[in-house]
């Protein structure tokens, strides 16, 4: 069985062992180096001690020799002609002493060694170090001068500190393996933490999200990983509107066809009726001929569904569609409550397709119209747009308005809160404009109050 590795023991571990190993070595090197220090310095203490008195300016006798030993906690020992100690401020050690002196002053002999030497040697077991150095005073009567001290007490003072440097080092390597914990969390904490999410992605969460903010490369995978979320929700998204666009156009198709042919004899019967009318009739019929010749478009765009949506363009003034909607729809929206205004500025004539145009003004009104239900206005109207490259036919209500939040989506299939409504028609109008080139932007009526679109349509087309 393959055991986890663990990214925080691989991290920690070896900051922590590297981190014990320098800090041992490092602790050696520095009590070594106090311990030198202190040597060197008790050596270079006798050594001036046995020059001062070698130089014969001070007159050698027992008193002056107890007051340097207990002034330098050291013992001054004087040597006659055979090398022997014959005067010293204490003789615990003369006799131990007068035998390693000579074994000294033996091998310095032996070496041709003259002048200040330095040695050192144990007494009774405890250690010891001693200047030798030759006197002249004069007199002849010293041969040499030995200053003898203890190195036990140094070596203490040397181990005492020794202790507190450890004391010291072991909370220095506290506090650097705290710190080193602390920055390998950091850095697992978080990789944890996408892992997880990553976890969540695959069980099928796509609403979570990483708040990790490090300006690093943790940072940058955690905002990968939201990105990756983000465009995986929004692709099953897209999968499902498509799944379900798929069902409603296959049904949509098998309904076009049942309808098709009651509408082809209903045209038939309006044709009819159109030979034996009379005037005033001949106005109703040809408005009812010409919205069944919309419905026969819409039919057909239907069952056509697979193949790409064809306009067939013509030059009219958008102007003159307004105006048949108007007189088709006024007496509807009359009936239920609401007032129609109308306000038409000069327009060129535009290459567009007139049933598609009417289509897409059917749909805004009549989304108007379900939010009047205890009547109200609807206003429509048009003009050129500031540049002259657009005409820009606008229909604004009475209504509540759409909220902001939700414009953005509005025009997206599905998009809607009706029960009795499928949310298809505010996404075939924005189809259909697009494909004229133009746009179709929603936003708050300032006049009205309610919901405000704007059709805009180039006014010049590179391709008719």
């Amino acid at each position: 069985m393959k055991t986890r590795d663990n990214i925080y023991l691989r991290i920690f571990l070896p900051f922590s062992f590297s981190l014990i190993f320098i800090t041992l070595v490092a602790w050696w090197g520095a009590n070594e180096l106090l311990y030198r220090a202190m040597e060197n310095r008790l050596s270079r203490q006798i050594q001036q001690t046995a020059n001062l008195l070698s130089e014969g300016k001070l007159p050698l006798t027992r008193p002056l020799l107890a007051q340097l030993s207990e002034l330098l906690d050291a013992n001054v020992f004087l040597l006659a002609d055979d090398n022997r100690i014959i005067l010293s401020a204490d003789n615990s050690f003369a006799s131990q002493l007068n035998q390693l002196i000579q074994s000294v002053i033996l091998r310095r002999n032996q070496q041709q060694t003259h002048g200040l030497s330095v040695h050192k040697i144990e007494l009774n077991g405890q250690p010891y170090m001693f200047a030798f150095k030759t006197v002249d005073d004069g007199s002849k009567k010293y041969k040499g001068i030995v200053v003898l001290a203890s190195t036990s007490q140094m070596q203490a003072k040397a181990a005492e500190t020794g202790y507190r440097l450890v004391l010291i080092v072991i909370s220095i390597l506290l506090l650097l393996a705290w710190l080193g914990h602390r920055n390998a969390r950091k850095i697992t904490a978080p990789i944890s933490e996408l892992a997880q999410m990553a976890e969540e992605i695959a069980a099928g969460n796509r609403e979570i999200q990483s708040h990790i903010k490090q300006k690093n490369e943790i940072g940058d995978l955690a905002q990968a990983l939201n990105s990756m979320t983000l465009k995986l929700k929004n692709y099953e998204q897209e999968l499902v509107q498509k799944s379900r666009l798929e069902i409603v156009g296959s049904l949509a198709a098998k309904v076009a066809h049942e309808i098709r042919n009651p509408l082809t004899a209903i045209k038939l019967q309006i044709q009819m009726l159109q030979e034996n009318a009379n005037d005033t009739q001949q106005s109703g019929l040809r408005s009812v001929a010409s919205e069944i010749r919309r419905l026969e478009l819409i039919v057909s765009t239907a069952l056509d569904q697979s193949k790409p949506v064809r306009l067939n363009y013509a030059f009219f003034n958008p102007n003159q569609l307004i105006e048949e909607f108007v007189e088709l729809f006024k007496p509807q929206m009359a009936h239920r409550g609401v007032e129609v205004q109308v306000s038409l500025q000069h327009l060129p004539d535009v290459a567009l397709d007139r049933n598609r145009i009417i289509q897409v003004i059917t749909n805004l009104v009549m989304n108007a119209l379900d939010e009047l239900k205890t009547g109200g206005v609807i206003r429509l109207s048009s003009a050129c747009s500031q540049d002259d490259k657009f005409v820009e036919i606008t229909i604004e209500d009475s209504g509540k308005g759409i909220p902001l939040e939700k414009r953005t989506q509005i025009f997206q299939p599905f998009a809607t809160e009706k029960s009795d409504n499928m949310g298809l028609g505010l996404s075939i109008c924005k189809e259909i404009i697009e494909l004229h080139h133009g746009e179709i932007l929603i936003s708050q009526s300032q006049l009205l109050g309610g919901a405000k679109f704007v059709i805009k349509l180039p006014i010049k087309q590179d391709k008719v």
